[in-house]
């Protein structure tokens, strides 16, 4: 459980880190005192509790904070077993020295999605969705748009390549 709290709360201040870069992008205007002031505390805090098994000692005081921090190979492994943790949730690979041999002779992962989506899409577009259930066609409907989303990021990052090498 120790490290799914590690999980959540680190998540959690990346969110409120996120939430107030966007929130400092888009409007300038709202940063008062108390409401910048308060996503970056809820941001520190979840990393501290979440982060609290990282530490000797942790001390809060009116003059400040003071952390001592455990040793880097303890932290290290700390973060590996959360690595190992995430993985077993996404899924490892069955056979990792095939999957290495996949990507090297064949091509990157972006590489084999990119080819499904391009056949995806043919099949797609010679589909019939009239059979399908509305939750059927929801999901057929979803696709259709991530592939168009995906093609969209393609061709703005083709074009910014291009703009970059001239």
């Amino acid at each position: 459980m120790s490290h799914f709290r590690v999980i959540a709360f680190n998540v959690l201040a990346i969110i409120f880190f996120l939430i107030t870069a966007y929130m400092l992008i888009q409007h300038p205007q709202w940063p008062s005192a108390t409401q910048g002031g308060v996503a970056m505390l809820a941001a520190g805090m979840c990393l501290v509790i979440g982060n609290l098994d990282s530490f000797d000692s942790f001390k809060a005081s009116a003059t400040g904070l003071e952390a001592k921090v455990r040793k880097a190979q303890t932290v290290a492994e700390d973060a590996k077993a959360v690595a190992d943790h995430v993985r077993n949730l996404v899924g490892a690979s069955s056979n990792p020295e095939v999957e290495l041999k996949i990507v090297n002779e064949v091509g990157s992962y972006g590489r084999q999605l990119g080819l499904i989506e391009g056949a995806l899409e043919v099949l797609m577009s010679h589909y019939d969705v009239r059979n399908l259930s509305a939750t059927e066609r929801a999901a057929f409907e979803a696709a259709k748009l991530k592939i168009v989303e995906i093609n969209m990021v393609k061709r703005r990052a083709l074009a910014e390549a291009k703009s970059s090498a001239t």
